[in-house]
């Protein structure tokens, strides 16, 4: 090992020691009774420093400095000392999508009212404008000022009209999400998830995969400082979280990764995002790259968490047949010693037919007992379980979790930050399978056998 990884290594070690001696309240969080039906864990979710929040997620815009007439709109919308002179500036038969619904009310009497209820002591900050003698627009973000402090909730579209002489909202809507803002995602934020969700464990996959797109040093750095990052916040809750390093098996430093990753306190695992990685199992070199790490993986005793669906996958079956035989056949044998889970049960985008015969692959390898298919899990994060799935597409995937046991299931949120459901939510998704109470229940006393 390079000295300065030994030094990484000992001082992660160290920061692990010096929490467990000096805060040993953090160390050892309350143990509260699991609600039935509750899983025991979350087996797949996400935390991100500043770096990957920075990349991965868009700046906000600046503000701009609007004409005086454009912005008497502006502070004319923002009047919550009275509804009634707030809807004179929306034209008579204006229209407002009111997000609660969400459904257009329409006219200044339907707007007052709507005045009336909603969040007080909002501002609209304006990115763009633009308007010509008769129409125009206003885009922005919703502020909401609370004690001073300004935090982005909405972002706004207002259409103008110019009716007498005076501008006019003539339409306004709000979508109803904040944009997600550049910040870190860390281990505290993510606990207080669990908890509302009576979640004792998680176990955090790193992102860290997402720098691995070329082979040099630089690239290696940032994977690393990833993976680091979030070993060192899941040491902040050692009774609670596990940690799985990512890593982008077709780089070279991709057994050297496994290989420092298997030294560092709290990692459990690995994961790989075939898609993010750019992995093409129809290549042969890289099903020889992805073997390496799965074997070195076994040989370290870290487990593996694999994304395996591609782009090309999910919109063609014969590809995603053939990305599945390959990894049945000259994948997973390398990994015989560990458990390999399957992210999103293999449909990242929802379950169908297709996705249904493409999962046959893995039922007929666990019949005929494969190699590696005695440790081959599948985690009901994201895709099959979405919010809006149909019910005949959840009837389809509860009659395929029963064909290969529901022992092979684990509850996954695919938590990461504001792109995806929190624990709760997610498991409210996952409740809409149209299992028993007794089927939810075997799949919430799934445990993993690297838990804390």
């Amino acid at each position: 090992m390079p000295p300065e990884n030994t030094l990484r290594v000992a001082a992660l070690i160290a920061a692990v020691a010096a929490i467990a001696v000096s805060s040993p309240v953090m160390a050892q969080s309350p143990q509260t009774p699991r609600a039935p039906g509750t899983p025991i864990a979350d087996y797949h979710a996400h935390i991100s420093s500043l770096v990957i929040g920075a990349a991965s997620t868009p700046p906000l815009q600046p503000a701009v400095q609007l004409p005086p007439e454009l912005a008497a709109v502006l502070q004319a919308r923002e009047n919550d000392a009275d509804p009634h002179v707030a809807a004179q500036i929306f034209r008579e038969d204006a229209l407002l999508l009111d997000t609660r619904w969400p459904n257009w009310v329409r006219g200044r009497e339907a707007i007052e009212l709507w005045l009336s209820l909603t969040t007080k002591g909002l501002k609209f900050r304006p990115v763009e404008a633009r308007t010509d003698d008769r129409f125009g627009y206003i885009a922005g973000y919703v502020i909401y000022v609370n004690n001073g402090k300004e935090t982005v909730v909405r972002n706004f579209h207002m259409s103008l009209e110019k009716v007498d002489g005076k501008w006019l909202i003539a339409t306004e809507a709000w979508p109803d999400r904040a944009p997600p803002l550049q910040k870190a995602q860390t281990a505290a934020e993510y606990i207080a998830e669990l908890d509302a969700a009576g979640i004792r464990q998680g176990v955090i996959l790193s992102s860290g995969f997402i720098f691995g797109s070329t082979p040099d040093e630089a690239a290696y750095a940032k994977v690393r400082a990833e993976n680091d990052w979030v070993v060192e916040q899941v040491a902040l809750y050692p009774d609670r979280l596990v940690a799985f390093c990512g890593i982008n098996p077709l780089q070279p430093y991709g057994v050297t990764e496994v290989e420092r990753c298997a030294h560092l306190p709290g990692v459990k695992g690995i994961k790989i995002h075939f898609a993010n990685d750019g992995i093409d199992l129809r290549n042969p070199e890289h099903v020889a790259a992805v073997r390496r790490v799965f074997a070195a993986a076994n040989a370290a005793g870290l487990h593996i968490v694999a994304h395996i669906a591609t782009n090309d996958s999910w919109q063609n079956p014969a590809i995603a047949g053939a990305q599945v035989s390959a990894f049945l056949s000259g994948v997973l044998p390398a990994a015989t010693d560990v458990k390999v889970q399957i992210a999103h049960v293999y449909a990242d985008t929802g379950w169908s037919p297709e996705a249904d015969g493409v999962f046959e692959q893995f039922a007929a390898a666990i019949r005929a007992d494969a190699p590696g298919a005695r440790n081959l899990y599948f985690d009901l994060s994201g895709g099959p379980t979405k919010a809006n799935a149909s019910a005949a597409s959840l009837e389809l995937l509860a009659a395929r979790m029963r064909s290969v046991g529901l022992d092979r299931f684990l509850f996954g949120s695919d938590r990461s930050g504001a792109r995806n459901p929190p624990p709760k939510d997610a498991l409210n998704n996952v409740r809409r399978l149209p299992l028993t109470p007794a089927e939810f229940e075997d799949i919430a006393d799934n445990r993993m056998p690297y838990l804390p």
